[in-house]
């Protein structure tokens, strides 16, 4: 089981997302089209967890702004990722990833096969842009989405210290 971060500039593994509509899109669909903020978290309905993920619901707009769709990953059944996300009104998807096999593909599965709190952000390229453990600060985020303009080098944290290394390129 990997339990490192995923290097910066790698392709991102791809797995399926279930959206709220109920269609199943593989994460390449979203190339060339949405940066992914993927947020690894132990269990709905817990305390930092609900706070993480109430934060980003509360800056969706801004990071729509930047083209990044949030997708919150753990291994509790669709059934209570539906009760999670209806009581807090996400309105980005929750995936259900029972054994643990996307947590594992990202180096976020524990020993105890609990999700460690981890955030990546994948940019239109399908690769590897951001690599945090732990709960990044929406500011963080917003500045690195903000500083991809989809082409190396990219921004990356290590221990809460932020670089970021961008190339002036204008968007597509």
């Amino acid at each position: 089981m990997a339990s490192t971060l995923l290097p910066i500039g790698v392709p991102a593994p791809v797995f399926d997302i279930l959206m709220p509509d109920g269609t199943a899109w593989p994460t390449s669909y979203f190339q060339g089209k949405k940066r992914l903020v993927l947020v690894f978290y132990p269990g709905d309905f817990t305390p930092v967890c609900t706070a993480q993920l109430c934060l980003l619901r509360d800056h969706w707009n801004q990071l729509l702004e930047h083209d990044a769709l949030v997708v919150g990953i753990n291994p509790a059944k669709p059934s209570k990722h539906r009760l999670f996300a209806e009581k807090f009104a996400f309105p980005f998807p929750l995936i259900s990833d029972q054994g643990h096999k996307i947590a594992k593909a990202y180096g976020c599965c524990s020993w105890f096969g609990i999700n460690r709190r981890t955030v990546y952000i994948v940019d239109k390229k399908g690769l590897i842009a951001y690599a945090c453990r732990g709960n990044p600060n929406i500011a963080e985020l917003l500045q690195v989405l903000r500083s991809l303009h989809d082409e190396p080098p990219y921004a990356s944290a290590h221990n809460g210290m932020v670089s970021t290394h961008t190339a002036q390129i204008p968007d597509p």
